[in-house]
């Protein structure tokens, strides 16, 4: 092993039971040589290993067996403020346990973006192995960021991970704030089978992470907190062929076709249109030959501006109807009426039928929708099927009308009104 000491090549050599590899060394900074009350170290690192890596510094530690009692931590780096407040000059108040840094100062040979890009340089990298025989185990962890906080300390920022964009250009390909992604076999360990979860919340480690007053997925605008910031997509799944639910909640499941509301068993489902605005229109748009269609299964009712069902009518409306265009029916229609004038009859419809005459008389009970308004809501015109005798037609009420006529003749009638 070759390691740097104070500025000082020292070259070791070591094997620890099948452990036995050829290490060198380069110390750097990102921002110029690291000043201490030691040294600098400035040796070039040129040593070929084909493809393995050169390591600066390792800890290597091997444990376990029968005797063996509590955690073990290979490097600890701690920044412990014990001596009270810094100096009221100090212009750098950031303190760090454990800083890795990996600069790129020039080109490691790639020719292009697409084909041929070369070099990876990764800051810090957690790996978590576990072998064949490794069964059982509680967990396998690359990486744990842990927050300590006692009652009456007090901060303005508290967060698990902190990632910070330092960048004046983007990633021609991949250019995210986290990447989550998978492997190809590398050795005895791969390929990736697949994250179950992209992104967890759990109460694995005692309690829950979040609280009543949570938001899962949100943002904090210190500067300008008024200014809507403009992006191109809020959540993109193109990407993705989705089987179950997009978006699953307690009460609403949104798959790719599909929006359910009230899955917890509510007999309240609401969609609400601009909800912050005075007054905002709900429009729903079918594509090229499309409709927009409102389906029901034979025991529903769809109800518009009403919650009273009366049973009956699939669409039932509570208040002034405007239809512009006709209105077509397969099964009972729909006729308009209209008086001299040209208005409207409100909610008209008629009704048909024949009766036979005894003692030149014959009085018609109606029924259900053949109910009329009221004795002036409607008007009734009849015909002697029998032979040519004039028949007379009295209104007794909405719902009976009398026919008189002659003897037992047989007499067929048209009613109309509202």
């Amino acid at each position: 092993m070759k390691k740097i000491f104070f500025g000082a090549l020292v070259t070791l050599a070591l094997s620890c039971g099948a452990f036995a590899q050829t290490y060198d060394v380069q110390n750097f900074n990102a921002h110029g040589p690291v000043t201490t009350n030691l040294a600098t170290a400035t040796t070039p690192d040129s040593a070929a290993i084909g493809s393995g890596f050169n390591i600066a510094s390792q800890n290597d530690m091997y444990f376990g067996g029968s005797t063996t009692t509590g955690g073990r931590i290979a490097v600890n780096g701690i920044t412990y403020n014990s001596g009270g407040a810094t100096s009221a000059s100090n212009t750098n108040r950031n303190y760090v346990g454990v800083v890795g840094q990996s600069h790129a100062a020039n080109s490691d040979g790639g020719t292009n973006l697409t084909t041929d890009a070369r070099g990876g340089f990764f800051g810090l990298n957690g790996i978590a192995y576990a072998d064949p025989a490794a069964t059982n185990l509680l967990g396998i962890v690359a990486q744990e960021n842990d927050t300590y906080s006692q009652a009456g300390a007090s901060f303005k920022y508290q967060t698990g991970l902190n990632i910070v964009g330092f960048n004046t250009v983007r990633g021609s390909v991949v250019d995210a704030a986290m990447m989550i992604g998978g492997s190809t076999a590398n050795g005895p360990y791969g390929p990736h089978t697949g994250w179950k979860c992209g992104m967890c919340f759990t109460d694995f480690n005692g309690v829950d992470p979040m609280y009543s007053g949570s938001t899962l997925l949100g943002y904090v605008w210190v500067n300008n907190p008024a200014t809507k910031r403009s992006i191109t997509s809020g959540i993109d799944l193109s990407g993705f062929s989705i089987s179950g639910a997009v978006i699953q909640s307690q009460a609403m499941s949104l798959s790719d076709n599909t929006l359910l509301l009230g899955v917890n068993g509510s007999n309240i489902s609401a969609i609400t249109a601009g909800s912050g605005a005075a007054a905002a229109n709900l429009d729903l748009n079918a594509k090229g030959g499309g409709a927009v269609r409102i389906a029901n299964t034979a025991s529903t009712h769809v109800l518009v501006n009403t919650s009273t069902d009366d049973g009956t009518n699939t669409l039932q409306v509570n208040g002034s109807t405007k239809v512009t265009g006709a209105i077509s029916a397969t099964t009972t229609g729909t006729m308009p009426m209209y008086g001299t004038t040209g208005a409207a009859v409100n909610a008209p419809h008629m009704v048909s039928g024949s009766v036979s005459l005894s003692g030149g008389s014959a009085t018609v009970t109606l029924s259900g929708s053949a109910v009329y308004s009221g004795t002036n809501g409607y008007v009734c015109t009849a015909n002697d099927a029998t032979a040519a005798n004039p028949v007379s037609v009295q209104n007794q009420s909405g719902s009976s009308v009398r026919f008189v006529g002659t003897g037992s003749d047989a007499v067929t009638f048209l009613c109309a009104g509202n």
